[in-house]
């Protein structure tokens, strides 16, 4: 039995095992399920397999490169894949956060500066305690009161802060065992016997205006 749950915790603590890939993810009402896509280091050179599951079986539904599907792709969000170990309360777990809209954008920034050092951190990510809507027209982020959040709305933006701590031998030791192991089923030599659940159609981020990127 699976059990489908969502928290929302203050913030969350990863090591980056790798941050390189994009994928595409979101929520296909046509075939009212989540989207599944394979990460790719170059979207211009690399195909996107895109499926989805429906009654516990995978499908594919398109396949090509991201400027020739990406307008035939409902639901679907240009996504940036960064595979790391969540860490929480001494325990290590392998996840990928999908980051798509502003927080990949936010990400994206923030990564081109700080890879080296982040590679070699533990990495704490916080979120701002107000939260904002894009106005598309001034391409401005707008603090939304509290009176206003009443409102029903399926997302709120918030901007992310990105803290560096210093990773210990046990956890830089996991995280190269770990990375091992992922980069082996990355590159298709080990691959799922079965799918086991489907993914909950989630959206990380928000306005998606800069979907359309040059990579």
């Amino acid at each position: 039995m699976c059990i489908r749950d969502r928290y929302k915790p203050d913030s969350l603590k990863i090591i980056i095992l790798d941050a390189d890939r994009s994928s595409l993810s979101g929520y296909s009402s046509e075939h009212d399920a989540g989207i599944i896509c394979n990460s790719v280091l170059n979207s211009k050179t690399e195909e996107m397999v895109v499926g989805v599951v429906s009654n516990g079986k995978y499908r594919e539904v398109l396949k090509g490169l991201y400027q020739d599907i990406k307008n035939d792709i409902e639901g679907g969000k240009y996504t940036r894949d960064v595979y790391c170990l969540l860490v929480e309360d001494g325990n290590y777990s392998l996840a990928n956060l999908q980051l798509t809209g502003m927080a990949r954008g936010q990400f994206d920034d923030w990564f081109k500066d700080n890879s080296s050092k982040a590679l070699e951190s533990v990495i704490t990510i916080n979120s701002s305690e107000e939260v904002y809507n894009y106005v598309k027209k001034t391409k401005q982020l707008e603090v939304v009161p509290k009176s206003a959040q009443k409102r029903w709305r399926t997302t709120w933006l918030r901007i992310l802060s990105l803290d560096l701590s210093k990773i210990s031998q046990s956890e830089d030791e996991l995280a190269y065992s770990m990375d091992e192991k992922l980069q082996e089923y990355l590159s298709g030599e080990s691959k799922p016997k079965e799918v086991v659940a489907e993914p909950a159609p989630v959206s990380v981020g928000g306005d998606d205006e800069n979907d359309d990127l040059p990579f």
